[in-house]
């Protein structure tokens, strides 16, 4: 997959290995710091998205050194 800036529930899913359900329970509690609202004019729904930044911190945060 290409480095992006943002990436959409789907794609933070797929760079994580989980399902896009557990991404949006990691939005829910605050897992990550900030997330992007795309919305275009006049749209009632909004597009969310996750920083590239964020889901790295996700990753080192998790990271342990096995010996």
């Amino acid at each position: 997959m290409e480095e992006r800036m943002l990436y959409t529930p789907a794609q933070a899913a797929e760079v994580l290995g989980v399902h896009q359900r557990t991404i949006y329970r990691m939005i829910a509690s605050g897992e990550f710091s900030r997330v992007v609202d795309v919305r275009r004019k006049g749209a009632a729904k909004s597009r969310t998205r996750i920083r590239r930044e964020d889901l790295m911190k996700h990753v080192d945060r998790q990271t342990r050194t096995v010996a």
